[in-house]
């Protein structure tokens, strides 16, 4: 049974570089997932309206794309004891308050 934490933030951060759209989510991931990693111990799930990000996540296969590098820090981050998963969500749920 996981404890769903709801954590939504219209912030905004400068990056240096960013690829394209899906690679700002990727880093919008990683940063939320270290967050979350360091203020609780429970469970979670990532939610993103990104199929591909979704699909990049559970894949089990060897990832080939531009941004393999930051799935591997995310698989690295969620690697562990603590139940996390992903899932795609529609993006009209995808709101910030």
């Amino acid at each position: 049974m996981a404890l769903l934490i709801e954590w939504k933030s219209g912030g905004n951060r400068f990056m240096e570089r960013c690829n394209g759209a899906l690679e700002a989510e990727i880093l919008a991931c990683v940063e939320g997932i270290a967050l979350a990693l360091h203020w609780t111990m429970l469970p979670f799930e990532v939610e993103t309206d990104w199929l591909t990000l979704t699909q990049m996540l559970q894949s089990r296969e060897k990832d080939l794309s531009a941004s393999a590098h930051l799935v591997r820090e995310i698989r690295r981050l969620i690697d562990g004891d603590r139940e996390i998963s992903a899932r795609k969500i529609h993006h009209a749920q995808n709101q910030y308050y």
